[in-house]
């Protein structure tokens, strides 16, 4: 999240899927003063067509899942992002 503060006002950054935000991570948020700029949403296929369509970049932050079927989506859309193994 500490990325976000440069990016540009017209820039959000949209979290689809995985449930809520905790409290935990809604005081990072709030810390940094991204409410504005981070919203969660719950997404069906089409709406997930759409917003990788529409993306700039593609983030996929997981500690557990080495590499998964959202960064090949991400992939098939042409939606670059940063990876690192």
């Amino acid at each position: 999240m500490n990325a976000l503060n440069p990016i540009s006002a017209h820039s959000s950054l949209i979290c689809a899927g995985g449930g809520k935000f905790t409290a935990q991570e809604r005081i990072e948020i709030d810390r940094l003063h991204l409410s504005s700029k981070i919203i969660q949403m719950d997404v069906d296929d089409t709406l997930l067509t759409y917003l990788y369509s529409k993306a700039q970049a593609f983030v996929f932050p997981s500690l557990y899942e080495g590499f998964g079927i959202p960064i090949l989506e991400a992939f098939c859309m042409r939606v670059s992002g940063p990876f690192k193994q």
